[in-house]
């Protein structure tokens, strides 16, 4: 709502430079927000061509990246993983250009993350690798709140792309680490996604007590966040529950999920498997009335 109302005052003022710039930084800042405010998609649509524009007559090549990044990941959890790795790759291009090892890196997680979910996990796995050895040899990254939560996910990714690989021993180390790096520095959507990273590890090995645990300290924190992060504690505790063979609960955990990611229009790309955990938690109630 603040930036919006930014938009809206700065744009008497097309003409002057200091109002555009103030605009461009309305924009970024509306993107990068979307996934705690869940703005209507025209609303950010709108926000991106805008931004863009203004980038890119300025000649703002950071600021231009950072943009993109930005709608990458708003289409991405609208549902669109194609529109997601495109821009995604557009993004780590214009970075690439600014020489700013930061938003490089941010923007490389679009790329490696659209892997992932696409199923490219030797990809993914080989461009995260890659960027944590370039975090690892530019320490002063981790002093920017923008550089550390972008180390937190290359870190977070890494121990998924490990897991879905059967690599459960490396995962768990990754896991361990992320929980540390993430609680020392109280970066709580880094420390959100470890806790459902070692939920999802732990159902894996079949350990439903430590599965559960872990899947409500997930959605406690999801309540500073946003409703993506809601979105996925739901189906996180869904998961939990059936597999404690709590399935009526799951079922309402899991519907939901699916009720604030149709509403608010994100965590759709895991829609299928929402689907397909609220169906077995569907058919675990019948069983359970036989």
């Amino acid at each position: 709502r603040h930036w919006r109302r930014v938009r809206s005052l700065a744009a008497t003022e097309r003409h002057s430079p200091s109002a555009a710039k103030l605009v461009l930084v309305a924009c970024g800042e509306t993107l990068r927000l979307a996934w705690q405010t869940a703005p209507p998609s025209e609303e950010l649509a709108a926000a991106y061509e805008e931004g863009k524009r203004l980038a890119e007559r300025s000649g703002d090549l950071r600021s231009l990246a950072l943009l993109v990044h930005g709608y990458a990941v708003v289409r991405g959890h609208a549902g669109d993983v194609q529109a997601w790795h495109a821009l995604g790759l557009e993004a780590a291009d214009l970075a690439e250009q600014t020489n700013d090892v930061s938003v490089g890196m941010l923007t490389q997680q679009d790329v490696a993350h659209t892997h992932y979910l696409l199923g490219r996990l030797p990809e993914a796995l080989s461009l995260v690798d890659r960027n944590l050895e370039l975090a690892a040899r530019e320490p002063h990254l981790l002093e920017d709140p923008r550089g550390a939560l972008g180390f937190g996910v290359l870190l977070w990714l890494r121990s998924s792309v490990l897991t879905f690989l059967g690599r459960l021993d490396e995962a768990q180390q990754e896991i361990s680490h992320l929980l540390s790096f993430a609680s020392a520095r109280e970066l709580h959507v880094v420390l959100f996604r470890a806790l459902a990273a070692s939920a999802l590890l732990s159902a894996l090995r079949g350990d439903k007590a430590e599965t559960l645990a872990q899947a409500q300290q997930a959605r406690q924190i999801a309540d500073r966040l946003g409703p993506l992060q809601l979105a996925e504690a739901h189906h996180f505790l869904g998961m939990a529950h059936i597999q404690n063979e709590a399935d009526a609960t799951a079922v309402q955990e899991l519907e939901r999920s699916l009720a604030i990611a149709r509403e608010r229009g994100t965590y759709l790309p895991m829609e299928a498997q929402v689907l397909a955990d609220l169906a077995e938690a569907y058919l675990g109630c019948d069983q359970d009335r036989r």
